[in-house]
């Protein structure tokens, strides 16, 4: 998630590259030599182009073929209007979905048209523009990509609401860390170390301590040995913690990423996204989502 106004699945072994030797991680793969990039598109968006009946509570969304990268997601690069006005809101990006949304400050106005235009100054994390491959039915209004749509009209039947999904808890994480970052060597006993497994370690690899005690104060706002311009878990915003970076291979990966058995699943991945987007905290309500 970002402010206001403003691939292979890899798994948790070596959080943030700080273990050394084999046994809980391998090799991340190299990013792209400087200068050369994968292609970087939008695949899909949501509302889709020309689309009617729209709630007015909508969150346009964009999907990439890459990580989109946060920083380059804002009021300049996605703009919501209505005729000649445009309108404010919330930015942030999932990493794991490899998405961008933006939430309107208010409900959209019934039975009025909209257009999202995306500029090409979104970029990915690992530094490549957007292209101009549109998706189908979006029109090219100059150098944007513009995405019409129009909201229910008054009197309208309407699309029931969602229930909100139910917030992942500090318990939840914690648990996946045990079932991933335990064992020999790394940030927890394991299970061949009882009477405790998934127990704090007597010596964590690279200090990084996992256990039920130890995680949320070694983690929340701990900068990271590897990029220093991020911090491990940046509470409220994922997509600039490193710890999500690192669990997902999104750039900078530096070092060492996972454990050989891949096991982190992308339903982990994204608990872990939730947990941190809804605050980090040592426990959590349900507040409706994002």
């Amino acid at each position: 998630m970002a402010t206001d106004g403003a691939s292979p699945r890899l798994t948790m072994g070596v959080i943030l590259g700080l273990l050394v030797g084999i046994s809980c991680s391998v090799s991340a793969p190299e990013l792209p030599r400087p200068g050369t990039c994968d292609p970087f598109q939008l695949t899909a968006v949501s509302p889709a182009p020309d689309s009617e009946g729209i709630p007015p509570d909508v969150v346009p969304t964009l999907t990439f073929s890459d990580f989109p990268n946060p920083d380059t997601v804002d009021g300049s690069t996605v703009l919501l209007f209505t005729g000649f006005f445009y309108h404010t809101g919330r930015y942030w990006v999932d990493l794991v979905g490899r998405r961008a949304y933006f939430r309107p400050s208010g409900p959209l106005t019934l039975g009025l048209g909209y257009t999202l235009a995306v500029q090409p100054g979104i970029r990915s994390l690992r530094g490549c523009s957007l292209e101009r491959d549109i998706p189908p039915a979006t029109s090219s209004g100059g150098e944007a990509l513009a995405i019409r749509f129009r909201v229910v009209a008054p009197g309208a039947a309407r699309l029931p609401v969602p229930v909100p999904a139910s917030a992942v808890t500090y318990e939840q994480v914690v648990g996946i860390f045990a079932a991933h970052c335990a064992g020999g060597a790394c940030h927890l006993t394991g299970a061949e170390a009882p009477p405790e497994p998934g127990g704090c370690a007597t010596a964590p690899a690279g200090g990084l301590s996992l256990c039920a005690q130890d995680a949320r104060q070694a983690l929340v706002g701990v900068p990271s040995r590897q990029v220093s311009r991020l911090v491990l878990v940046t509470p409220g915003d994922s997509s600039r913690s490193y710890l999500l970076r690192k669990i997902i291979g999104a750039p900078p990966v530096v070092g060492h990423v996972g454990v050989p058995d891949d096991s982190l699943s992308q339903e982990d991945q994204r608990a872990i996204e939730d947990w941190i987007d809804r605050g980090a905290l040592p426990t959590q309500t349900n507040d409706g989502g994002l």
